[in-house]
This record gives structure tokens, C-alpha cells and sequence, in this order.
């Protein structure tokens, strides 16, 4: 593989990392509340420091066992960052539940959709033996649907 082919690797990975993940986490932060987007925006950041450090390195004239090491790591550590991401979105989810669950006008839709809820905490204890961190990805995904679509239809009701 050449350092151009190692290069457009790297970009889709990221590209990848950033449309399939980041992006969908973003739109699951429950709308006002700053705490996640705060740490969102932290972690995003990063995000684009990895990357750019790649690109650094590639600037700098490093070699292709050098840009090879770089981006593997670069991109575990993305991922890592990630995780973060569907933490903070996954725990903005639930905190705006149990805020929901605690309202009195909204308890009768709390307990007619509570079969959401129930299955998205079961998802997020479930990722906690979960060792490929793709697979976890899929479950905080999940469990962030499921939180929204709770929230959404508890939140709308009277």
C-alpha cells in the first residue's frame, strides 16, 4: 500500500467515524441540554485533533511505517473519544427520562411507553461485557433511540 492509499484509508475511516457516529449521537443530545453539548463539542474537538495529527505527520515528510502507526492510533483514539460521546449523549437521554418519569402529568404515558425505557437500560448494561467497541457503538445506538422515542412520547403527553 502506498502513503497516498494509507492516506484516502484514513480519511474514509474517519469519514466514516465521524457521518456514521458522531453526527447520529449529536442529534440525540435532548434538545437545551448543555451539559452534553458542552462535552460533545470537547470531545469533537479532539476528534479533529486527531485527525489532524495524521495529516501533520504526513506534512512533516514521516515515512509509511511511521503515518501507518499514526493512524491506527489516531483512530483508536477516536473511537475512544467516541464511547465518551455515546456516554454523555446516552446519560443526557436517561436524565431527561427520569426527569419526565418524576412529573406527575406525565407518569400514565411513562408507564404505557415504559417497555422503551426498560429495553434501552437493558442495552446499556449489556454493552458493559461487550468487548469490540463496534459492537458497543451499536448497542449505545440503540439505547439512544429507544431513550429519544421515550422521551418524545412521554414528553408530548398530558
Amino acid at each position: 500500500m502506498s502513503i497516498d492509499q494509507l492516506r484516502r484509508e484514513f480519511m474514509e475511516k474517519m469519514d466514516k467515524l465521524w457521518t456514521n457516529q458522531f453526527d447520529r449521537a449529536f442529534k440525540k443530545i435532548p434538545q437545551g441540554h448543555a451539559y452534553a453539548y458542552k462535552r460533545y463539542a470537547d470531545f469533537l474537538d479532539d476528534f479533529f485533533v486527531f485527525y489532524w495529527r495524521f495529516f501533520d505527520e504526513l506534512n512533516k515528510g514521516a515515512g509509511y511505517e511511521r503515518l501507518t502507526h499514526v493512524s491506527g492510533k489516531m483512530y483508536e483514539e477516536s473511537t475512544r473519544k467516541l464511547e465518551k460521546v455515546w456516554l454523555v449523549t446516552t446519560d443526557a437521554q436517561l436524565e431527561k427520562a427520569a426527569e419526565l418519569r418524576r412529573k406527575r402529568k406525565h407518569r400514565r404515558a411513562s408507564l404505557r411507553f415504559s417497555s422503551k425505557y426498560q429495553k434501552a437500560s437493558s442495552l446499556l448494561k449489556e454493552l458493559r461485557g461487550i468487548d469490540m467497541i463496534e459492537k458497543r457503538f451499536i448497542k449505545y445506538r440503540q439505547a439512544a433511540k429507544l431513550l429519544a422515542e421515550f422521551n418524545k412520547k412521554v414528553g408530548k403527553s398530558k
